[in-house]
């Protein structure tokens, strides 16, 4: 990846917060999204979903997750407000888009975790 965009992580430990940077490094190159240039990801007490993200500049976004997320489900929804981010930056969703972030959002997450632990 030549232009590495910046991740920020907030409000959770340093080992989550590894987690989610290497696993959102990884997506972003995966689908080769080099026009990113922020991304500030924050866990927080959500009441009614798992996560959420919006653009709030060119190629600048925010997530938020639920800050009571186990791993597995963590790593999924951030996956899914992943594919958000990439149909935002390519302009090509169908609908809302949430079919497409459903189950590429699983499917990515258990690759990544997969190749994680192949890894160790």
């Amino acid at each position: 990846m030549t232009n590495v965009p910046t991740v920020v992580v907030n409000n959770t430990s340093k080992n989550r917060r590894d987690l989610v940077t290497e696993s959102c490094l990884w997506l972003l190159d995966l689908y080769e999204l080099l026009s990113i240039i922020k991304i500030s990801i924050s866990f927080k007490q959500l009441e009614d979903c798992w996560g959420y993200c919006h653009q709030v500049d060119d190629h600048v976004y925010v997530i938020a997750l639920q800050s009571r997320l186990r791993s597995p489900e963590m790593l999924s929804t951030l996956m899914h407000e992943l594919i958000h981010v990439r149909q935002w930056e390519t302009s090509r969703w169908d609908g809302d888009g949430e079919p497409e972030a459903e189950s590429a959002g699983l499917l990515l997450a258990r690759i990544f975790s997969k190749i994680k632990s192949e890894k160790v």
